[in-house]
């Protein structure tokens, strides 16, 4: 076994969402950030009891995942915001980060109702919309699956707790001597069983401290463009949200709102608006600011 095995990871973008971002602050996440944290906490020791030492390799992110449908997003901040982080990992990470994407279908279809003590035979049927998401999984699995027997790697990770990839990790244990890891990204210690028992070793869960220090910088420059972490990513963009945009408008544009959003303001005693507004009262503190600002500049200019 070499001294360092070349590890590359295989995102499954649909479980990670729901898997630990949804409804959380943690959106803007870098993957290679999070992996390089996860790696140290993996025990996995060779046939001589020896620790196996893992590299990353040089494009050590593949990640599989879908464009939202705007007319099926609650908000319509929903599709911008997804496009905007994706872009972002692509400007930041460059060459080590491969995004593959499949996409979802709409389909009209007929289900069953769950009604309590009537079984499901007898249930009756109601007319649906089915969501369905189309060819991530597949392509997750022939990624891993091939770069396995090509000689690409030594060891494939899975971030999944997708039972689907089952087949996945037993064919790629059967046709190559590649090693197979899988984490599950739920936060705390939930791990499928049936992926636990055919991979070489697993993580069962993330921490919300991996993820808060995983994070993206706030503002990423890449091809010619700027790229800002969404309001609705913060904490509360319910209080960032009128901040942000009264920035804006004395400032005069979003790049310079931003930018004052993440310096520490003398007015603020040296704290930054962008951390004061995760609070009711920080916030009240930022606003009573800006309020007072806009009186004296409206004094000034009358």
């Amino acid at each position: 076994m070499p001294a360092a095995v070349r590890t590359r990871f295989y995102i499954d973008g649909f479980n990670l969402y729901f898997g630990c971002l949804k409804r959380s602050p943690y959106k803007w996440l870098d993957p290679c950030a999070l992996m390089d944290r996860v790696l140290p906490s993996v025990n996995f020791t060779d046939d001589q009891g020896n620790r196996v030492a893992m590299a990353l390799d040089d494009c050590p992110i593949k990640y599989f995942t879908a464009d939202l449908l705007e007319k099926l997003a609650r908000k319509t901040s929903s599709y911008p915001n997804q496009q905007t982080y994706y872009r972002a990992l692509e400007a930041h990470l460059g060459p080590r980060i491969i995004l593959s994407y499949g996409a979802y279908t709409i389909v009209e279809a007929r289900a069953h109702v769950v009604e309590k003590g009537i079984r499901l035979k007898d249930s009756p049927l109601k007319d649906i919309w089915k969501v369905e998401e189309k060819q991530t999984d597949v392509s997750l699995a022939l990624e891993a699956y091939g770069d396995a027997l090509r000689g690409a790697v030594d060891q494939v990770v899975l971030v999944t707790n997708d039972t689907d990839h089952v087949p996945t990790v037993e064919k790629i244990k059967r046709d190559s001597n590649v090693l197979v890891g899988v984490i599950s990204p739920n936060i705390g210690r939930y791990m499928n069983n049936d992926l636990t028992e055919r991979a070489d070793w697993s993580v069962g869960g993330l921490s919300t401290e991996q993820l808060l220090q995983s994070q993206l910088p706030p503002f990423i420059r890449g091809g010619g463009k700027n790229f800002h972490k969404p309001v609705q990513w913060y904490p509360r963009p319910d209080l960032l949200e009128p901040i942000f945009q009264e920035a804006k408008r004395v400032r005069g544009s979003a790049g310079s709102a931003w930018r004052w959003l993440h310096e520490p303001s003398p007015h603020l005693g040296d704290e930054k608006p962008i951390q004061l507004a995760e609070t009711q009262e920080g916030a009240q503190r930022v606003q009573s600011y800006q309020d007072a600002w806009a009186r004296n500049d409206k004094g000034h200019n009358s």
